[in-house]
């Protein structure tokens, strides 16, 4: 399956969640999340969200978008209208529906034939590679009120969320789900997003009392201190709750993660698991080859 998670800048809580089919691409989930989305709100995504349906559409309920500029939407800045440096203006012209859209028709006959889009030129600087240029497109038109620095560094928050679902999968374990059925599966999700928020909410209430920012708390480390903390709260009661919340306050305030601009963090493990074959039968029927380590096919094998 795949989910599009929706995530608070601010505290980093997830907001909402939309499953779907693993074979389902992320702009039709983003359009089954289009009734969430309120008048003021900003949406911060990738470029699999930069389509002309989904800037007119949260334009039409008085929301706006920050999403880099799809690939094969072409830009030429010789012929675009240029306003402020590393700032331009352009107008999107909505075409023709397609019948394989997720937008409904009705829906999108009602959105506007021309649409202003502003597209800003942030550079990305990594120590020992090349700088890179990238274009970022959104409905903020204001120049002095949402300024170039001002969009180029919400959009580069956006990898918030990446780690996010990092630490559901590896720091709480989710990254494979037992359930068989849909209804089991969406119960283990609500869960998981339940106590990742709970985390968030004291990892954020430490972060305000000891003025500290909340992305340098480590995600980890608030996980098992919440985890000690709970057990002795079963083993000693009630008695002395609040000085032992301040104490775990103080322990998740002081547990901090280094600010690494620009690190590479491949999807690569150290540990290598055992070379154990897979139990593809009943644990009862199978039937393992001895010395096995002596031989080039390891491949068990099940009675019948």
């Amino acid at each position: 399956m795949s989910v599009l998670g929706i995530q608070a800048a601010v505290t980093g809580a997830f907001l909402a969640v939309f499953p779907g089919n693993w074979k389902v691409h992320d702009f039709r989930l983003f359009v089954a999340a289009m009734p969430f989305f309120k008048t003021g709100d900003i949406v911060v995504g990738d470029r699999a969200f930069c389509a002309y349906t989904s800037l007119a559409w949260l334009r039409s309920i008085g929301a706006d978008m920050i999403c880099r500029l799809h690939q094969r939407r072409k830009f030429d800045p010789s012929v675009a209208k240029r306003t402020t440096p590393n700032n331009w203006t352009v107008i999107w012209k909505k075409g023709v529906h397609n019948a394989k859209s997720p937008v409904p028709e009705e829906q999108f006959e009602s959105f506007s034939d021309e649409l202003p889009v502003r597209i800003v030129k942030s550079s990305m600087h990594r120590n020992g590679f090349r700088s890179e240029n990238i274009y970022i497109a959104t409905t903020l038109l204001d120049a002095t009120l949402y300024p170039a620095s001002l969009i180029s560094d919400l959009y580069f928050e956006r990898w918030g969320i990446e780690e996010s679902f990092r630490d559901l999968k590896d720091s709480m374990r989710y990254d494979f789900i037992r359930s068989r059925s849909p209804a089991s599966v969406m119960k283990t999700l609500k869960t998981m997003f339940i106590a990742h928020n709970l985390i968030r909410a004291i990892s954020g209430t430490a972060a305000r009392k000891h003025k500290v920012r909340w992305q340098r708390i480590s995600f980890k480390g608030a996980a098992v201190s919440i985890r000690l903390f709970l057990v002795q709260r079963l083993i000693q009661g009630t008695t002395r709750g609040i000085a032992n919340f301040r104490r775990l306050l103080v322990s998740i305030a002081t547990d901090l993660v280094q600010e690494r601009p620009g690190r590479r963090e491949p999807r690569a493990v150290k540990k290598r698991l055992k070379p154990y074959p897979l139990l593809t039968c009943n644990r009862h029927e199978y039937q393992e080859i001895p010395y096995r380590s002596r031989y080039k096919k390891t491949t068990e094998i099940c009675l019948s």
